[in-house]
């Protein structure tokens, strides 16, 4: 009797899987209900890892409102309301944009008061339990708009977390933020190249491919002769392909932050 209940079951768990990633793959699903929830969750989860210095209160009500929004996107989306739904939709987006613009800006006024060693290993020391998701942050940006040293927030990482965590962590997170300001100089358009093309680091950088060739990247992005910012800006504005600058990108972070984490020694 029993097998008969288990070859029955194993059907109907088949058929829900099925439906699951039916629901999940169809894209006015995903238009109307997951992403909207996804960035109600990303507002409940900023509020509790960035906001830590503000008032309780503060924290409880910003929690309130995502996780209210996040339950009336899902009876809206249930009830089939298509103008509600719409209007719901452009109001989260809103919202999250307009928290996401105060969070950088309280993060980045706040880094600003720790650009030394001590500083930044004071700063993890604050976020506690926090501090390694604080980490991947300030790594995937410092390519793209934080003027901090490499080596400031890894050596730091590397004593707060723990060689290992600092390793992997600033690994990914440097590596993904090199990728994006590529991607963002080379297909940014021309608005990016009036901003940034007349800058003398970035004359230094076509000076070094000029008489080295490309793979001089591999030292550039491993010792700091120059900002990471500006040999993203560089590769992307002289249109070096993905598939040559990604490999070099891989292989020059995986030797600067194991060095960082694990040899500290060699640089303080």
């Amino acid at each position: 009797m029993s097998d008969r209940s288990e070859s029955s079951s194993a059907p109907d768990r088949k058929e829900r899987l099925k439906r699951l990633r039916n629901f999940i793959s169809d894209r006015e699903n995903q238009k109307n209900l997951l992403i909207p929830l996804g960035v109600c969750l990303l507002g409940t989860l900023a509020c509790s890892l960035f906001l830590d210095q503000i008032p309780w209160y503060y924290d409880w009500l910003q929690t309130g409102v995502w996780l209210g929004l996040g339950v009336s996107k899902a009876l809206v989306w249930q009830r089939r309301y298509p103008r509600m739904n719409r209007a719901l939709n452009l109001f989260i987006y809103y919202l999250f944009g307009v928290f996401f613009v105060l969070i950088a800006v309280y993060l980045v006024t706040k880094l600003m008061m720790f650009t030394d060693y001590y500083g930044f290993e004071y700063l993890l020391q604050e976020y506690g339990d926090n501090a390694i998701f604080f980490f991947f942050l300030i790594c995937f940006f410092q390519p793209i708009l934080l003027p901090v040293p490499e080596p400031v927030t890894i050596l730091a990482g590397s004593a707060i977390l723990g060689p290992a965590a600092a390793f992997v962590t600033s690994y990914l997170g440097t590596f993904l933020g090199i990728v994006v300001m590529y991607g963002v100089a080379r297909y940014g358009g021309n608005f990016i190249r009036e901003k940034k093309s007349n800058s003398k680091a970035l004359e230094r950088y076509y000076h070094y491919v000029d008489k080295f060739g490309i793979w001089v990247l591999l030292v550039l992005l491993i010792f700091p002769l120059l900002p990471d910012e500006v040999i993203c800006l560089g590769a992307g504005f002289s249109q070096i392909p993905a598939k040559k600058f990604v490999p070099i990108v891989a292989v020059s972070k995986l030797v600067s932050s194991f060095c960082l984490a694990f040899l500290p020694q060699l640089f303080i």
